[in-house]
């Protein structure tokens, strides 16, 4: 797994692994190639969940995943959509902006 993080909060992850890999446990249908939106709280999880509903979107309930607060859809074009809460690597290097 290689994750690369810009100054601007942008998060690229790569990763090559079956489904499960040291705690982390992605639902095997999701299990492609995917895009994820971090969102700053749960509450915006939720409330992103809420909208899509309300505009027809077929989306799952949001639920704890791979340490964070999430649900995947997928859209038009076929590609799948991860919402979702940060996602700690190691408590030690959870996402932290390098010093200035």
């Amino acid at each position: 797994m290689a994750i690369m993080q810009d100054n601007d909060g942008l998060v690229l992850i790569v990763n090559h692994f079956d489904t499960k890999l040291e705690g982390f446990d992605y639902p095997r249908q999701f299990d492609i190639l995917h895009i994820g939106f971090i969102q700053k709280s749960r509450k915006d999880v939720d409330a992103l969940y809420e909208r899509l509903s309300a505009d027809g979107w077929e989306v799952q309930a949001p639920r704890n995943a791979h340490g964070a607060w999430c649900f995947y859809f997928r859209a038009k074009g076929g590609y799948f959509i991860e919402v979702t809460t940060l996602t700690p690597v190691r408590p030690e290097e959870a996402y932290r902006r390098a010093p200035c």
